[in-house]
């Protein structure tokens, strides 16, 4: 290959692509006419259990003006900016008149939504884009509920106001490059002048004291943070904090210790927890739409039974995600919501979300991995919502410490508190409760129970109303019998070789679900019963029988 100079010095980039090849981009309704992309973003199929009708009418109100607004103004351009990780501040104003930014805070501009008002807003936005949601969410239930609980009236009447219009912008920090999870070691330091405060070289402005800090104060610097493979959209930032001087008026007085951080990550817990089951919704949607339009082999994705299968598994996840939401938006509006409790939705609802996501993936096939259709942005922008507010393993070790009465968060050989524990069966010197990797089994089991008890208890319901259908019995039946298996299993495991003698109870329960894992219809049965009431493709016969398919 003979490459020609210039008397122009040209881009070397450049050269070098025109010198090999320099595609166009690809125009996706063009290429595939099958499937419609995710810029006309799908209907909402994913409430199969009626869950609208546990919101009140202006819950209902809530979610519908978002959902709108999400599909219509939102959707069609998120993939493009995505993909450039640049944020749209064009659609700022759009979702300041939404007024969802303050969710709970009563006055001052701010809406004033009930809890659950408040998350189900947070899935309608992630489940067309998780940037936005998070864009939201650190505004809303970080920095702004930080000022409404922690701060003064005077700070409260200055900035709550704008914030609540999304006309002025805030972040919100707590980490630090040597402290993520051990978040209470921070080593940020405050040193008090006469009507300052001063921060002396270290990153990050949560400590013993909380500031309000501009973005233009002298000494701070902050830079994005790039290569990100999720959440692009977000511009997140390092910051640095260089003999930052802070007026004595921008402290919030209501924070002495790190312990009052807890008042605003009680809210918080509750709403990353529902980012995720937007994303599922939206994966969920994406996939019920392309499984109907797209086909193979003369005849639709849907009306295939493996696809049906997982596509079933998808929707009966998203609806125990969604029911485990809910119920801990009620134990924190009634004054029942714990650390553990919040910790488990978030880890256990998070770990759903993956599993749905990667299914979601699979049925895409090829286009499981393009933008366009959602469901690989989506995949990818779970990853950071799995380790943010708490990573997956720090959530379960948060409810394991709650449920066991022992604290296993340092390693072994660090932590003393386990050997004052004297429970009934020990190795290595120390209770089986005290080892992480069984207090993670442990939680996981329990996040699998409460979801199934919210799944059974919602089917009750859905009959008394006279809505329960084949379908929905079905999937009860289908999701919650591979969930107690899948609980039965990691039991079994946990009781070592006692998990063999059916003396110990799980041994004999292991066995005893193989049946009902059977009768009343089989596993396969049941998912091809709610596969076909949602698709409207029934695809019991095998394909060569079955004529149907054909027509």
């Amino acid at each position: 290959m003979t490459f020609f100079s210039s008397t122009k010095q040209d881009d070397p980039e450049q050269s070098a692509r025109s010198s090999y090849f320099n595609l166009p981009p690809l125009d996706v309704s063009v290429a595939f006419p099958q499937a419609t992309p995710a810029s006309i973003f799908p209907p909402c199929a994913s409430d199969y259990y009626h869950f609208d009708d546990l919101l009140t009418p202006e819950e209902q109100t809530v979610r519908m003006r978002v959902r709108e607004c999400m599909e219509k103004e939102i959707a069609p351009i998120m993939t493009e900016y995505w993909e450039k990780a640049k944020f749209p501040f064009q659609v700022i104003p759009k979702l300041g008149a939404l007024r969802i930014a303050g969710g709970t805070i009563k006055g001052y501009g701010c809406p004033g939504l009930s809890l659950t008002g408040s998350a189900i807003a947070t899935a309608e936005v992630a489940r067309v884009d998780a940037s936005c949601s998070t864009f939201i969410l650190v505004h809303s239930s970080l920095a702004m509920l930080t000022i409404a609980l922690c701060g003064s009236e005077a700070q409260k009447q200055k900035y709550l106001p704008s914030l609540a219009q999304l006309n002025t912008i805030a972040c919100w920090g707590l980490t630090e490059p040597d402290y993520g999870s051990d978040a209470s070691a921070l080593k940020t330091a405050a040193t008090k002048g006469l009507d300052i405060r001063e921060l002396q070289e270290e990153t990050k402005k949560l400590v013993e004291h909380t500031f309000i800090i501009k973005k233009d104060a002298p000494g701070l610097t902050a830079t994005k943070i790039e290569n990100k493979i999720g959440l692009r959209i977000v511009q997140n930032g390092d910051i640095l904090m260089k003999n930052v001087f802070v007026a004595d008026e921008d402290r919030l007085p209501g924070v002495d210790t790190f312990q009052d951080t807890n008042k605003i990550l009680a809210v918080s817990r509750v709403m990353v927890a529902w980012q995720p089951i937007g994303i599922s919704m939206g994966i969920y949607d994406m996939c019920h739409r392309y499984l109907k339009e797209r086909k193979q082999f003369g005849a639709p994705l849907a009306a295939f039974q493996i696809n049906q299968q997982k596509l079933v598994q998808m929707l009966g996840n998203v609806q125990a995600m969604i029911l485990v939401g809910w119920r801990l938006c009620k134990l924190y509006e009634h004054g029942k919501m714990t650390p553990g409790r919040a910790s488990l939705a978030k880890s256990w609802i998070t770990l759903k979300s993956r599993e749905t996501a990667a299914m979601g993936r699979e049925l895409l096939g090829g286009n499981g991995i393009l933008a366009d259709f959602l469901v690989a942005k989506a995949f990818c922008d779970l990853e950071p919502i799995y380790t943010y507010e708490g990573t997956y393993e720090i959530n379960t070790l948060v409810t394991g410490r709650e449920v066991t009465g022992i604290a296993s968060f340092k390693p072994a050989a660090l932590n003393k508190r386990s050997r004052l524990y004297l429970k009934e069966r020990k190795q290595f010197g120390a209770p089986l409760a005290a080892f992480q990797i069984n207090q993670q089994k442990l939680v996981q089991m329990l996040g699998n129970v409460q979801a199934m008890i919210l799944v059974g208890w919602r089917l009750c319901k859905l009959y008394e109303y006279g809505k329960m259908t084949p379908g929905r019995a079905s999937l009860a039946k289908s999701w919650i019998t591979l969930k107690s298996r899948e609980t039965a299993a990691m039991g079994r495991e946990l009781l070592g070789g006692n998990g063999i003698l059916a003396d110990f109870l799980v041994a004999k329960a292991f066995c005893d679900l193989e049946p009902i894992y059977t009768y009343e219809g089989t596993y396969e049965i049941n998912t091809l019963v709610t596969g076909r009431e949602v698709t409207g493709i029934a695809s019991f016969k095998p394909a060569a029988l079955n004529k149907r398919s054909r027509l």
